[in-house]
């Protein structure tokens, strides 16, 4: 074979192999094996990232406290209001929880914090919504307020300051007579840490990214490896395979005992 005919049939190769690496395809059952080749890595990545996320939870996320405060509705004729026997139940449910969405009973909480505690309220209105939970429980005419802080002390007074505004606020606007204080606020109760529930989510999002790492080092990986692989790349047949050949240490080696 002359020269230009092996320079040709380099060109056509690497055209060939070019083109092969264009159309490359994923081998999807090749890819499973690879991540249950590197599940070992995958279950390291995994409980590194529950133990961060569990230690960060536990030890480095501030502790929330929260107070609850707890209202008996009643109507204007002195009988208690079944919210579950009115055929509009849940719309009125839903107006309790309305009043404490309202900006003008924020602004009593404000004044009455202020009168009451000599504090100002450092929060604005949507930053103090998000610290509240508002819900009437199922089955009975009690109206619960609970707020979540960062302080057991202000949990406490907050939920005592819209409680008490509340009342005026239901009996003024809404014509009712004024509910009457079924449980008082107390000092905050500290929220149990969600270290589980984190340490889990680590130890997912371990495993999440320790996989999409192999998947893209086995997609970046165009080596071949197997004599099936070089057939479907370059869609030509294997004639034969070269043995591995043994380093160098150990030929000479070899050679040497050879020698002896």
């Amino acid at each position: 074979m002359s020269d230009t005919e092996k320079r040709n049939a380099e060109i056509q190769l690497d055209q060939l192999a070019e083109s092969a690496e264009d159309t490359r395809e994923i081998d999807l059952l090749e890819l499973f094996y690879r991540l249950i080749e590197k599940s070992v890595w995958i279950v390291l990545a995994a409980l590194i990232g529950a133990i961060a996320f569990g230690a960060y939870s536990q030890f480095f996320v501030e502790p929330t406290y929260r107070s609850t405060a707890k209202l008996y509705v009643v109507n204007t004729n002195d009988t208690a209001i079944n919210l579950t026997d009115l055929n509009l139940g849940e719309k009125v449910a839903d107006d309790f929880v309305q009043v404490f969405k309202n900006r003008d009973v924020y602004d009593q909480v404000v004044i009455r914090m202020e009168e009451d505690y000599d504090v100002k309220l450092p929060y604005s209105f949507d930053e103090l919504q998000s610290m509240m939970n508002i819900s009437v429980i199922d089955n009975t005419r009690i109206l619960r307020i609970s707020v979540n802080s960062q302080s057991a002390v202000e949990a406490e007074q907050i939920a005592t300051a819209y409680a008490e505004t509340a009342k005026e606020f239901i009996t003024a606007v809404m014509g009712m007579k004024e509910p009457a204080d079924f449980e008082r606020a107390r000092l905050g109760e500290r929220n149990p840490q969600n270290t589980i529930r984190n340490a889990l989510l680590g130890f997912l999002l371990g495993a999440l990214a320790a996989s999409l790492v192999i998947i893209v080092l086995f997609i970046v990986d165009d080596r071949v490896r197997t004599a099936e692989q070089l057939q479907k790349q370059l869609n030509l047949p294997t004639l034969g395979l070269m043995p591995v050949q043994e380093n160098e240490k150990s030929s000479k080696r070899t050679v040497r005992r050879e020698q002896k």
